[in-house]
């Protein structure tokens, strides 16, 4: 019966369909190589070519593939009932790879993102579109805008930086010039699993912290490590809201919300009187909405719940506020 279907299939093909396939055959077999010396000569000196110019045009353009899909947030927040304010800046600084690494995960989602905007979809610009991104160039250009933008942010008054989506590479940078401008620094551990995104978050901030923990969370068959710290009896907490689907939308708010109340479990709840949180980050889901969430149904031992937010886009791809 196999060998019927097998022979009805070859007899079903037409003669465009054989000479398709013929060629597709040829042409591979040519670019494997060593069947065709003058090809493989003149394929080699292309390749130099083209190696030239994609490594011109990456160095012309490092400085736009290495931002993230997140726009940097600061914003003034109230930090208490006395009036007291803080500026935070917190930002989702999009998880590049380390170099030679080929774990993609951290910016393809923009790159699909930056292509079906462009209603660009041949596979081939992707490819080029990721190897650009993954380039030594790129990734190098990427930890120094990242270290810009922490400076560039203290040095405009701010308090406090919340970071999410940090590899390890880029932490060692931000931790060596967090010493170098006498700042203190807490980072979480990376998420757990090999070839995947390491999603580390950090808290930086102006004044020293005296305590510093992680906060586990597990969400949508996800388990993230949310870096907190304590200033006095305020608790700073870079967030990281894990996704369902990998696909940022208006359904993500339960679980924003679910990640508020555990945290005011640990940090507000019995035997922690007058403690303040603040809490910044990445939160997938509509902040707003969740503030409301908050609002109306006050999680364990909080007594306020105010928010500091932009109106609109934070993420590319994104309608609504989740920074």
């Amino acid at each position: 019966a196999n060998l019927l279907k097998k022979v009805e299939g070859l007899c079903s093909r037409g003669l465009d369909e054989i000479q398709q396939r013929e060629s597709d055959a040829l042409r591979a077999w040519l670019l494997h190589g060593g069947t065709h010396a003058s090809l493989d000569t003149e394929r080699a000196k292309l390749s130099e070519v083209r190696a030239s110019k994609m490594s011109e045009a990456i160095f012309q353009h490092a400085a736009t593939l290495a931002k993230s899909d997140h726009c940097p947030v600061l914003q003034t927040a109230s930090v208490g009932s006395n009036g007291e304010e803080m500026k935070i800046l917190v930002w989702n600084v999009m998880e590049f790879p380390q170099a030679g690494s080929q774990m993609l995960d951290g910016i393809t989602p923009y790159c699909d993102f930056l292509l079906r905007s462009l209603q660009r979809k041949d596979p081939a610009e992707k490819r080029l579109l990721l190897e650009a991104m993954s380039s030594a160039t790129v990734i190098a250009e990427h930890a120094r805008h990242v270290g810009n933008v922490i400076s560039d942010a203290f040095a405009s008054g701010a308090d406090a930086v919340l970071l999410q989506e940090l590899s390890s590479d880029v932490v060692a940078k931000v931790a060596a010039d967090c010493k170098q401008l006498g700042l203190s620094s807490s980072f979480s551990n990376g998420s757990p699993g090999s070839g995947k995104c390491e999603a580390i978050t950090a808290v930086i901030s102006k004044s020293p912290l005296e305590e510093e923990v992680q906060v586990e969370i597990a969400e949508n068959k996800k388990v993230r490590q949310f870096a907190a710290a304590r200033r006095g009896q305020l608790w700073l907490v870079s967030c990281h809201v894990p996704l369902p689907s990998g696909k940022k939308g208006p359904n993500n708010e339960d679980t924003a919300t679910r990640v508020l109340e555990q945290l005011c479990e640990q940090f507000l709840a019995a035997g922690h009187p007058g403690n303040v949180i603040l809490a910044g980050g990445d939160f997938n889901a509509s902040v707003h909405a969740v503030a409301e969430n908050a609002k109306e149904h006050k999680p364990k031992g909080c007594r306020q719940v105010c928010l500091s937010a932009p109106l609109g886009q934070t993420c590319f791809g994104c309608d609504h506020t989740i920074d």
